[in-house]
Formats: C-alpha cells, sequence, structure tokens
C-alpha cells in the first residue's frame, strides 16, 4: 500500500546489529508533515525534536515527500 510505517536515522542504521530487522529498530510513531503545512509549523517541529528530515504524507499517509532541515533553514539565511 506504500505507506509509511517507519523512520530510522543513518547514525542508528549503522550501529545496529546486522541480525536485527528494519522494523525492530525503525521508529514506528512518525512525525510527518502534509504537503500545505505552514513553514514556521515545519521550523517549529525541527526546533523540538531536532530531526534532519521530516517525512511528507498525503491523506492517506503515503510518502510523498521529505524536507530536510538545511533546507528550511537555509531559506532564513
Amino acid at each position: 500500500e506504500q505507506h509509511l510505517r517507519g523512520v530510522i536515522d543513518i547514525n542508528e542504521l549503522l550501529q545496529a546489529d546486522p541480525e536485527r530487522r528494519l522494523e525492530e529498530i525503525m521508529t514506528k510513531n512518525v512525525v510527518t508533515v502534509a504537503p500545505n503545512t505552514m513553514r514556521n509549523d515545519i521550523e517549529a517541529l525541527f526546533r523540538k525534536y531536532r530531526f534532519r528530515a521530516i517525512p511528507i504524507v498525503d491523506d492517506s499517509k503515503k510518502i510523498i515527500g521529505v524536507i530536510r532541515e538545511k533546507d528550511v533553514f537555509l531559506l532564513e539565511e
């Protein structure tokens, strides 16, 4: 169904036991944004959670993109 099921930080992935399944180490309760989310709300999420990226999903939770922290705050400069 191509729904977002979880996320994992690249460092966590690289440090994980190679015998563990991805579903065991990924974060399943994912913070996401919709395509129409306001920029200031996205900035607040990055500041609150210290994410490097946030998935953008549609109404059915299908991932349609990713917004990176550096892209959001680069616009401020």
